[in-house]
């Protein structure tokens, strides 16, 4: 979720580094947003909490990973809607993987888990911020 400002994501991806030293790279099987509690399904996520509050849900299908893996690395990239000032998005692990992305929001959302990773900053059209989840993989 963020504060003080808004952003247009425009690409999601997970990086995997398998313990033979092997890449795997996921897209999210559903990805959504709910604004203010509504579903928004669309072709772009959002993340915002100043006037509206937006929150981004993904899941990805790690089933083809055999084993832990060495790392994991979210990759969020900013979108034509860059943050209009420094912003503040948080990670969190979610309690269910029991929805999809048609029918989200805020009520049959999963509950928020453990905070994984955050980013504090300004993001640029473009720019490429990456979390480090491996801990909820």
């Amino acid at each position: 979720m963020a504060s003080k400002s808004s952003l247009l994501l425009i690409l999601s991806l997970l990086v995997l580094q398998t313990a033979r030293g092997g890449e795997l790279t996921f897209a999210p099987i559903h990805d959504a947003f709910t604004q203010n509690g509504t579903n928004r399904d669309l072709n772009e996520l959002r993340v915002e909490n100043s006037g509206r509050l937006r929150i981004t849900y993904m899941l990805f299908d790690l089933s083809e990973l055999i084993g832990p893996p060495s790392s994991a690395t979210l990759f969020l990239t900013g979108g034509s809607d860059k943050s209009s000032g420094d912003m503040t998005i948080r990670l969190y692990a979610a309690t269910s993987n029991e929805w999809t992305e048609v029918d989200i929001t805020g009520d049959t959302a999963p509950e928020r888990g453990a905070e994984i990773s955050s980013f504090e900053g300004n993001i640029e059209i473009g720019q490429a911020v990456e979390f480090d989840v491996v801990s909820m993989i």
